[in-house]
């Protein structure tokens, strides 16, 4: 009985079993098929939960279009940039055209004891081959070629139109150089200087025997805009060895003969006689006459020479003081002057006196830009200190010398010695140390990053030690190559 009573109740547990599987397949059903009447409808799509977008990575400090050169000399041998991109690597020295912007790059080779020129594109792609001679540039539609390493027999051409990459027939003869002006072309030949229209290279005027260079590439000194505007040209006479000279703006038409030098700004110096006329470019009108032979004017300093002797008038000196030589820095409102015991004095534009640093024995003192001077000892040992126009001073013990990097907005380089070699700090404006160790530098371009070579790499480095591009120093065919951009 015991064993009927409990197969019974088995069965009874399967059966109860069942129905409660039963009512709750049908509550699923009922589930899926009635939705509440607050909830979606079975038509519309659920709320998905999105992702955390990844941020995005900004743009190298390279991707700015320009174009960049790293040449190793002794390998003879290139690698070009456009951009963050790499273009071009091999065979050859690759150099920026002047007046072409980022457009184009040529790469010179040797083949034996003659240079071929080759121009590319901003992709690398090469566009001319062989172009005979040295280019002086691309200037609108036009690559113009000079004289140098052009052979009459080899039938070369000076000038390529690159609408269509083959030669045009111009009637220009020999070129010398080649620059541009607003949207003029000056062109100089063995013949003379001639303007030239830019879009079409029609001859606007010529000048027999002159040769004519913008004042930019004549002078070191701060151009005003209207100074931008003019070439200085210069007649050379071979029979008495004698030049004159003529300031001339090809855009105006404006020009000034007898110039006997330009003064920096707006004012130029014109011989008469025995005495040098001031004059204002943007006005023409004359603004002083004197004996003197001035190489920087204004109402406050004056720089000019007699006979031999240096002197500058400004007011820290009471009136007119000798000196070795003074100049005026194009990149910073001073005025540098080095008296003959080798004291520097920095000047500022109003003539008054800013900085003065006497050097001791075995010193020398050094414009760094800026209106900044370095002093220290060129026999060794001793460090170097800074001297700032606003009195700050700086002592670097590690240092036997630091320069300015010129190119940069006031960056410095502190040198010292390892054995044998020099190795160099990349310092900021005030001195901090940004790089270490490097083995060679150069100006890229860039406010953000340099070229270095720095351990067994070398490449383009930001200011904080990123490597925005670079390759193993051993990847040359020379130990210690030289680099030029």
């Amino acid at each position: 009985m015991p064993l009927i009573r409990h197969e019974s109740s088995r069965r009874g547990a399967l059966a109860l079993l069942a129905i409660l599987v039963f009512l709750l397949s049908g509550c699923t059903e009922a589930a899926e098929t009635s939705a509440p009447a607050d909830s979606l409808s079975s038509s519309e799509p659920a709320a998905s939960i999105s992702e955390p977008e990844e941020p995005e990575t900004p743009p190298s400090p390279m991707a700015d279009g320009k174009l960049r050169f790293i040449n190793d000399y002794n390998g003879n041998t290139s690698t070009v940039f456009h951009g963050d991109t790499v273009v071009y690597s091999g065979k050859g020295l690759a150099y920026q055209l002047t007046g072409g912007g980022d457009d184009y790059f040529y790469v010179q080779s040797n083949i034996g004891d003659q240079y071929v020129f080759s121009l590319c594109d901003a992709s690398g792609t090469v566009r001319i081959e062989d172009f005979g001679g040295y280019p002086a540039g691309v200037f609108g539609n036009w690559l113009i070629v000079t004289g140098y390493n052009i052979s009459d027999e080899e039938g070369r051409e000076t000038v390529y139109d690159l609408r269509t990459m083959q030669p045009a027939d111009m009637g220009l003869g020999a070129v010398s150089s080649a620059n541009q002006i607003g949207d003029r072309l000056v062109i100089n030949t063995a013949d003379g200087m001639g303007v030239y229209a830019v879009d079409t290279l029609e001859q606007l005027e010529f000048y027999p025997g002159w040769y004519g260079d913008p004042l930019s590439s004549w002078t070191s000194q701060t151009l005003s805009e209207t100074a931008g505007d003019f070439l200085m040209m210069n007649l050379y006479d071979p029979d008495t060895g004698n030049s004159q000279y003529r300031l001339y703006n090809p855009l105006t038409g404006v020009s000034y003969d007898n110039v006997s030098s330009y003064l920096d700004g707006d004012y130029f110096s014109v011989e008469v006689g025995d005495t040098y006329e001031i004059y204002d470019l943007t006005t023409g009108e004359k603004i002083d006459s004197d004996w003197r032979s001035y190489n920087y004017y204004s109402d406050a300093v004056k720089i000019y020479r007699a006979g031999t002797s240096i002197l500058v008038s400004a007011p820290a000196y009471g009136g007119t003081k000798e000196v070795q030589y003074a100049y005026q820095s194009s990149d910073a409102p001073y005025i540098y002057v080095q008296l003959g015991d080798g004291t520097y004095d920095v000047l500022d534009l109003s003539g008054n006196l800013v900085l003065q640093l006497s050097p001791g024995e075995d010193q020398m003192v050094t414009d760094i830009g800026g209106g900044r001077l370095s002093i220290y000892n060129y026999s060794g040992g001793g460090g170097t200190v800074v001297c700032w126009p606003d009195g700050r001073e700086r002592e670097f013990d590690e240092y036997t010398n630091i320069v300015g990097f010129y190119g940069t907005d006031g960056l410095l380089l502190g040198s010292y010695q390892i054995g044998n070699s020099y190795l160099y700090d990349l310092l900021d404006k005030d001195g901090d140390v940004l790089l270490k160790g490097l083995k060679n530098y150069s100006y890229a371009g860039s406010d953000q990053f340099i070229y270095a070579e720095i351990g067994f790499r070398k490449g383009y480095i930001t200011l904080d030690g990123q490597w925005l591009w670079s390759m193993s120093t051993f990847q040359t065919t020379d130990a210690e190559p030289d680099y030029y951009w």
